[in-house]
């Protein structure tokens, strides 16, 4: 059967990007070499305009010669969370490198409040350090916190009948997540303690709408780490999916240039094999490339989709941010007028052009959640674990996609569809 793609194609693209590399080496090399925060050959001021908080940092400084301290904390979070999400290492090198870096790109700024090296008995300390610090222990706190939660191991949201009604301590630490500001670190030790009490008001609510009211932390910026939270409170035998992610980008790739047929699928592929991208549009590439696998399903009226159409529902691109709101306001229309509700949806500042493929910046949709997430990758998860913890369907047009990262990636069955679950074995087997 004729898979879409010349010979002269083939032997182009496995000369470029060899089999033994294919399935073995070239994810983990890329993503690594690609990650332009880890460069420090490239200056500050290029890797801060190639995001929207970067440039709004940048045209701060240029209009008033000074950052604020708001500013000064999203140029902190702006370098030190690729190191974070990454899971790199920051060393003294690097936070010296990007103290330095902080005072020639903003000359008005002092280096040593970003970062002064351990010396004469004193500790290192700075900005820089602080935040990697502060998000490192965050994490180990919820890891630990995590092992103390003494509940059953459910595959599902637990029946009513399971769950015991909360004493009246933990109804007062509802309260105060509904109305207190409290730091965030507070946010997570309430929100542990009244597990039970949310697992029984989504069991009981007749809308999120209502859930969100009673539970209104969720739809702030960090929001997206309780809903983590409350998944891994319904599945906590589930591990953690980026080593899977990686594991299935490195397995599927081979699948891909044997088995894509559309020239659009080839034409990105192509950026992959040449790294021609950086490390989201890497990953959004080879999650929408799972369309040209796992083509759409049929329309409720019958009509057969394209890939193309289910790429852009899995992917909504906007060219820039003060596009998104009206985006999302059409997405709404659209739904209204179809008598349908809007999925967890991925928005995308940023280019879906073969050409000039790129991606600024990332946010979450969903019931009046608005998340802005540092990668691609976050974005998947946060969409799956919605939709896992409240028990949300995915969006019709890209659902074989999204079940197939479900199943693959986090080992949670969905509804079941024969090719979809074909697609799993091959790539597990790969």
């Amino acid at each position: 059967m004729d898979d879409g793609w010349s010979q002269k194609e083939k032997s182009v693209i496995l000369s470029v990007t060899p089999v033994s590399t294919v399935d073995t080496t070239m994810t983990k090399s890329f993503r690594t070499d690609q990650n332009i925060y880890f460069d420090l050959t490239i200056p500050l001021r290029e890797k801060l305009m190639t995001t929207p908080r970067g440039k709004d940092v940048l045209d701060l400084y240029t209009e008033h010669k000074a950052l604020d301290s708001s500013a000064k904390s999203q140029l902190t979070h702006e370098i030190v969370d690729p190191y974070v999400f990454g899971g790199r290492k920051m060393t003294v090198t690097d936070y010296m490198h990007y103290a330095s870096e902080i005072e020639k790109t903003f000359p008005n700024e002092e280096k040593e409040l970003y970062y002064i090296q351990a010396s004469d008995g004193h500790r290192a300390r700075g900005k820089l350090l602080d935040r990697y610090d502060n998000q490192k222990r965050r994490s180990s706190s919820r890891r630990k916190k995590m092992k103390n939660i003494n509940m059953a191991q459910p595959s599902h949201v637990p029946a009513i009948d399971d769950l015991e009604d909360d004493d009246e301590s933990n109804v007062n630490l509802k309260q105060s997540l509904m109305d207190g500001d409290l730091p965030w670190d507070t946010v997570i030790n309430y929100w542990l303690k009244t597990c039970k009490r949310r697992m029984l008001d989504l069991k009981k609510t007749k809308s999120l709408t209502s859930f969100f009211e009673d539970w209104p932390k969720c739809l702030e910026p960090q929001g997206y780490e309780l809903i983590f939270l409350d998944f891994e409170i319904q599945h906590p035998l589930v591990k953690d999916n980026l080593e899977q992610f990686d594991s299935f980008a490195e397995k599927i790739l081979l699948i891909y240039v044997n088995e894509l047929k559309v020239a659009r699928c080839k034409e990105l592929l192509d950026l992959i094999l040449k790294k021609k991208v950086d490390n989201d549009c890497f990953d959004c590439i080879i999650m929408l490339l799972l369309h040209g696998i796992l083509q759409p399903p049929r329309m409720a009226n019958r009509k057969l989709p394209t890939i193309l159409d289910a790429q852009t529902d899995f992917v909504h691109f906007v060219q820039t941010i003060s596009n998104l709101e009206p985006e999302i306001e059409t997405i709404q229309e659209d739904c209204l007028r179809n008598k349908t509700t809007i999925q967890p949806t991925i928005f995308v500042v940023g280019s879906d052009d073969v050409v000039k493929f790129k991606t600024e910046a990332f946010y979450v949709f969903f019931n009046g959640i608005k998340y802005r997430v540092p990668s691609f990758r976050v974005a998947v998860e946060i969409v799956v674990k919605l939709c896992v913890v409240f028990n949300v369907k995915y969006s019709h047009l890209s659902k074989f996609a999204w079940i197939f990262i479900q199943e693959f990636c986090y080992c949670i069955k969905c509804e079941s569809f024969p090719k979809v679950r074909d697609l799993v074995k091959r790539v597990r087997n790969a």
